[in-house]
């Protein structure tokens, strides 16, 4: 089975991990023009570019998307710092198929883990792409016994309970240093050293970061997948 990975992240674990798995032929690219009628599935992991819709129909069996957060709720950007600040238990990843608006596409399946209470950015972002690579390998097991094919519909999103994340910008990081301390370190753990939390001290900027004891992997947290097919 010829899979094709569309990504701008070819060291992360969802790619490392997915390569054990030895009955497909796997490639990635960061380019959709590598999109070609020999690839039965095409997935988007960590891919900001637009696919062009004609591009859609190429792959025998379609192009699927991965987004983390419990669609349609969460739809945009930065889902991994919205769990974490909006101190959500659950923590969901969608592979939904890919439509002319972001993130609104069918669900095929779901992965939900009960997310820790207290974990930061970088370890929720470790334990997600190796959930990822869980919930694609699911996915393939389901296309290779025939359970999926291209017509395959998938569950519709109900759009009336559609919510959205903005992208982000540095002052979304700002700590209020007049708010209780279990606020600000939620919002310190939902960042990383890429876009650090932050308080302003007499207009100086002091960057801010917290070390759990703990550290999380994916055999640590309990997790069920949903099938929407």
């Amino acid at each position: 089975m010829n899979i094709l990975v569309l990504t701008d992240s070819f060291a992360s674990r969802f790619i490392e991990n997915l390569r054990n798995n030895k009955a497909i032929n796997l490639s990635t690219s960061y380019q959709f023009e590598d999109i070609k009628k020999s690839i039965d599935v095409v997935f988007t992991y960590n891919y900001d570019k637009i696919i062009p819709v004609e591009y859609f129909d190429i792959p025998k069996i379609g192009i699927f998307v991965l987004h983390s957060s419990d669609l349609p709720k969460g739809r945009g950007w930065a889902p991994i710092y919205n769990s974490i600040a909006n101190k959500e238990e659950k923590y969901v990843i969608s592979l939904i198929k890919i439509s002319e608006s972001p993130d609104c596409g069918n669900i095929f399946l779901k992965l939900n883990l009960n997310k820790p209470k207290l974990i930061t950015n970088n370890n929720l972002r470790n334990v997600d792409e190796i959930a990822s690579e869980v919930l694609v390998n699911h996915f393939i097991g389901l296309c290779l016994s025939g359970n999926v094919n291209r017509n395959t519909t998938g569950y519709k999103q109900d759009n009336t309970n559609a919510t959205y994340y903005k992208k982000r910008t540095p002052e979304d990081n700002v700590v209020d240093k007049d708010k209780s301390i279990s606020s600000a370190i939620y919002k310190i753990l939902s960042t990383n050293e890429n876009y650090p939390s932050f308080v302003e001290i007499d207009g100086v900027k002091v960057y801010l970061s917290a070390y759990i004891e703990k550290q999380y992997n994916l055999r640590d947290i309990d997790y069920s997948i949903e099938t929407f097919i």
